[in-house]
Protein backbone atom coordinates (compact mmCIF):
# COMPACT_ATOMS: atom_id res chain seq x y z
CA UNK A 1 0.00 0.00 0.00
CA UNK A 2 2.09 3.40 -1.19
CA UNK A 3 0.16 5.23 1.39
CA UNK A 4 0.90 3.36 4.55
CA UNK A 5 4.36 2.95 3.07
CA UNK A 6 4.65 6.81 2.96
CA UNK A 7 3.71 7.05 6.32
CA UNK A 8 6.54 4.80 7.94
CA UNK A 9 8.92 6.43 5.55
CA UNK A 10 8.42 10.01 6.97
CA UNK A 11 8.37 8.40 10.70
CA UNK A 12 10.51 9.37 13.01
CA UNK A 13 10.21 5.71 15.04
CA UNK A 14 7.71 2.63 14.39
CA UNK A 15 5.43 1.14 16.72
CA UNK A 16 4.15 -2.44 16.40
CA UNK A 17 1.43 -2.80 18.00
CA UNK A 18 -1.00 -6.18 19.04
CA UNK A 19 2.02 -8.19 19.88
CA UNK A 20 -0.21 -9.98 22.49
CA UNK A 21 -2.25 -11.18 18.94
CA UNK A 22 1.14 -12.91 17.08
CA UNK A 23 3.99 -15.23 18.37
CA UNK A 24 7.64 -13.86 19.07
CA UNK A 25 9.16 -15.41 15.47
CA UNK A 26 6.29 -13.46 13.89
CA UNK A 27 6.96 -9.82 16.18
CA UNK A 28 11.20 -10.92 15.56
CA UNK A 29 10.49 -11.17 11.60
CA UNK A 30 8.21 -8.35 11.41
CA UNK A 31 10.75 -6.31 13.34
CA UNK A 32 13.57 -7.29 10.70
CA UNK A 33 11.70 -6.54 7.72
CA UNK A 34 10.69 -2.93 9.37
CA UNK A 35 14.31 -2.44 9.97
CA UNK A 36 15.99 -3.67 6.44
CA UNK A 37 13.09 -1.69 4.54
CA UNK A 38 13.52 1.66 6.81
CA UNK A 39 16.94 1.98 8.33
CA UNK A 40 17.80 4.50 11.00
CA UNK A 41 14.49 4.27 12.64
CA UNK A 42 13.31 3.19 16.04
CA UNK A 43 11.58 -0.13 16.27
CA UNK A 44 9.19 -0.26 19.65
CA UNK A 45 6.79 -3.04 20.16
CA UNK A 46 3.80 -3.07 22.60
CA UNK A 47 0.24 -4.21 23.27
CA UNK A 48 -2.42 -1.42 23.80
CA UNK A 49 -4.78 -4.17 24.91
CA UNK A 50 -1.87 -5.25 27.78
CA UNK A 51 0.03 -2.29 28.31
CA UNK A 52 3.58 -4.51 27.65
CA UNK A 53 6.20 -1.86 25.93
CA UNK A 54 4.50 1.47 26.90
CA UNK A 55 7.39 1.96 29.08
CA UNK A 56 9.51 2.40 26.48
CA UNK A 57 6.86 4.06 23.78
CA UNK A 58 6.50 7.20 26.60
CA UNK A 59 10.14 7.69 26.76
CA UNK A 60 10.37 8.12 23.07
CA UNK A 61 7.71 10.44 23.53
CA UNK A 62 9.46 12.39 26.04
CA UNK A 63 12.51 12.78 23.88
CA UNK A 64 13.57 15.96 22.25
CA UNK A 65 15.08 17.06 19.82
CA UNK A 66 14.86 17.49 16.23
CA UNK A 67 11.53 15.04 14.63
CA UNK A 68 9.86 15.79 12.27
CA UNK A 69 12.48 16.55 9.48
CA UNK A 70 12.10 14.00 7.26
CA UNK A 71 10.98 14.51 3.93
CA UNK A 72 9.77 12.48 1.06
CA UNK A 73 8.88 12.26 -2.61
CA UNK A 74 5.03 11.48 -2.85
CA UNK A 75 3.44 10.94 -6.55
CA UNK A 76 -0.07 12.84 -5.68
CA UNK A 77 -1.47 10.64 -8.37
CA UNK A 78 -0.75 7.27 -6.64
CA UNK A 79 -1.56 8.33 -3.12
CA UNK A 80 -5.15 9.85 -4.24
CA UNK A 81 -5.42 6.45 -5.91
CA UNK A 82 -4.87 4.44 -2.66
CA UNK A 83 -7.16 7.53 -0.85
CA UNK A 84 -10.24 7.40 -3.41
CA UNK A 85 -10.11 3.05 -2.69
CA UNK A 86 -11.67 3.39 0.97
CA UNK A 87 -15.20 4.73 1.71
CA UNK A 88 -15.42 7.34 4.97
CA UNK A 89 -18.13 7.35 7.30
CA UNK A 90 -18.52 9.40 10.27
CA UNK A 91 -22.02 9.55 11.93
CA UNK A 92 -23.74 10.60 15.86
CA UNK A 93 -26.79 8.66 16.51
CA UNK A 94 -28.72 9.55 19.85
CA UNK A 95 -31.00 6.45 21.37
CA UNK A 96 -33.08 6.21 23.85
CA UNK A 97 -35.66 3.57 25.20
CA UNK A 98 -38.40 3.41 27.87
CA UNK A 99 -36.67 0.60 29.93
CA UNK A 100 -33.05 0.36 30.63
CA UNK A 101 -30.34 -1.18 28.48
CA UNK A 102 -26.55 -2.67 28.68
CA UNK A 103 -24.49 -0.13 26.82
CA UNK A 104 -22.14 -2.73 25.56
CA UNK A 105 -24.40 -5.43 24.30
CA UNK A 106 -25.92 -2.71 22.09
CA UNK A 107 -22.42 -2.15 20.76
CA UNK A 108 -21.57 -5.38 20.31
CA UNK A 109 -24.68 -5.72 18.54
CA UNK A 110 -24.45 -3.02 16.18
CA UNK A 111 -20.98 -4.08 15.10
CA UNK A 112 -21.69 -7.35 14.21
CA UNK A 113 -24.12 -6.24 12.10
CA UNK A 114 -21.92 -4.31 10.17
CA UNK A 115 -18.99 -6.56 10.03
CA UNK A 116 -21.51 -9.70 8.65
CA UNK A 117 -22.91 -6.64 6.00
CA UNK A 118 -19.07 -5.90 5.08
CA UNK A 119 -18.33 -9.81 4.76
CA UNK A 120 -21.55 -10.11 2.85
CA UNK A 121 -20.57 -7.39 0.35
CA UNK A 122 -16.93 -7.84 0.23
CA UNK A 123 -16.19 -4.54 1.76
CA UNK A 124 -12.83 -4.96 3.52
CA UNK A 125 -12.54 -2.82 6.56
CA UNK A 126 -9.87 -0.70 7.25
CA UNK A 127 -11.07 0.78 10.60
CA UNK A 128 -14.36 0.58 11.98
CA UNK A 129 -15.21 1.88 15.06
CA UNK A 130 -18.08 2.15 17.17
CA UNK A 131 -18.34 3.93 20.72
CA UNK A 132 -21.21 4.37 22.96
CA UNK A 133 -21.46 7.27 25.61
CA UNK A 134 -23.95 7.76 28.23
CA UNK A 135 -23.87 10.29 31.82
CA UNK A 136 -21.42 8.19 33.34
CA UNK A 137 -19.39 5.89 31.34
CA UNK A 138 -18.67 4.88 27.62
CA UNK A 139 -17.42 1.45 25.35
CA UNK A 140 -15.10 1.30 22.76
CA UNK A 141 -15.79 -1.34 20.29
CA UNK A 142 -13.79 -2.20 16.90
CA UNK A 143 -13.04 -4.08 13.51
CA UNK A 144 -9.80 -3.79 12.36
CA UNK A 145 -9.81 -6.46 9.80
CA UNK A 146 -13.09 -8.14 8.16
CA UNK A 147 -11.31 -11.62 9.16
CA UNK A 148 -10.11 -11.08 12.70
CA UNK A 149 -13.83 -9.47 13.49
CA UNK A 150 -15.27 -7.23 16.05
CA UNK A 151 -14.15 -6.77 19.25
CA UNK A 152 -14.98 -4.62 22.62
CA UNK A 153 -11.59 -3.04 22.95
CA UNK A 154 -13.42 -1.17 25.98
CA UNK A 155 -16.31 -1.78 28.32
CA UNK A 156 -18.55 0.14 30.22
CA UNK A 157 -20.70 -2.06 32.16
CA UNK A 158 -23.43 0.48 31.75
CA UNK A 159 -27.08 -0.07 31.93
CA UNK A 160 -28.86 3.64 30.70
CA UNK A 161 -31.97 4.51 29.27
CA UNK A 162 -30.23 7.39 26.66
CA UNK A 163 -26.88 7.08 25.03
CA UNK A 164 -24.66 8.83 22.06
CA UNK A 165 -23.45 6.36 19.48
CA UNK A 166 -20.82 7.46 16.81
CA UNK A 167 -19.69 5.08 13.93
CA UNK A 168 -16.43 5.66 12.58
CA UNK A 169 -15.75 3.55 9.20
CA UNK A 170 -13.15 3.14 6.84
CA UNK A 171 -14.07 1.02 4.56
CA UNK A 172 -13.63 -0.49 0.40
CA UNK A 173 -16.57 0.46 -0.86
CA UNK A 174 -18.61 2.92 -2.16
CA UNK A 175 -19.27 5.68 0.32
CA UNK A 176 -22.98 5.57 -0.73
CA UNK A 177 -23.45 1.87 -0.24
CA UNK A 178 -21.67 2.41 3.10
CA UNK A 179 -24.00 4.39 4.25
CA UNK A 180 -26.73 2.36 3.58
CA UNK A 181 -24.95 -0.56 5.37
CA UNK A 182 -24.39 1.65 8.41
CA UNK A 183 -28.02 3.35 8.34
CA UNK A 184 -29.58 0.11 7.62
CA UNK A 185 -27.91 -2.21 10.72
CA UNK A 186 -28.36 0.76 13.21
CA UNK A 187 -31.64 0.40 12.61
CA UNK A 188 -31.99 -3.02 13.20
CA UNK A 189 -29.69 -2.97 16.20
CA UNK A 190 -31.57 -0.42 17.80
CA UNK A 191 -35.04 -2.41 16.75
CA UNK A 192 -33.85 -5.25 18.78
CA UNK A 193 -33.18 -3.66 21.73
CA UNK A 194 -36.60 -1.45 21.31
CA UNK A 195 -34.47 2.08 20.70
CA UNK A 196 -35.27 4.84 19.11
CA UNK A 197 -32.57 6.18 17.09
CA UNK A 198 -31.96 9.82 15.88
CA UNK A 199 -28.96 10.24 13.07
CA UNK A 200 -27.64 13.87 14.47
CA UNK A 201 -25.67 13.79 11.80
CA UNK A 202 -23.65 11.62 9.07
CA UNK A 203 -21.32 12.20 6.32
CA UNK A 204 -19.55 9.44 3.94
CA UNK A 205 -17.59 10.60 1.30
CA UNK A 206 -14.13 9.73 -0.69
CA UNK A 207 -11.49 12.29 0.25
CA UNK A 208 -10.08 14.86 -2.69
CA UNK A 209 -7.00 14.71 -4.45
CA UNK A 210 -4.44 16.08 -2.36
CA UNK A 211 -3.41 19.56 -3.65
CA UNK A 212 -0.25 20.55 -1.98
CA UNK A 213 0.02 24.62 -1.26
CA UNK A 214 3.62 24.32 -0.36
CA UNK A 215 6.47 22.66 -0.73
CA UNK A 216 9.72 22.21 1.33
CA UNK A 217 13.32 22.31 -0.11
Amino acid sequence: NYIFRKQIEEADFVVINRIDELPVEQVNELQSLIENEYPGRPVLRCSAKTGDGFDALTAMLEQRGQFGTRLMEVDYDIYAEGEAELGWLNSQVTVEADQEFALDELLTDLIGRLHGRLVATDAEAAHLKVIGLCDHSYAVANLVSNAVGPEMSLASSAVTRQANVVVNARVATDPAELESIVRTELAAACGAFGLEHKVVSLQSFRPGRPVPTHRIH
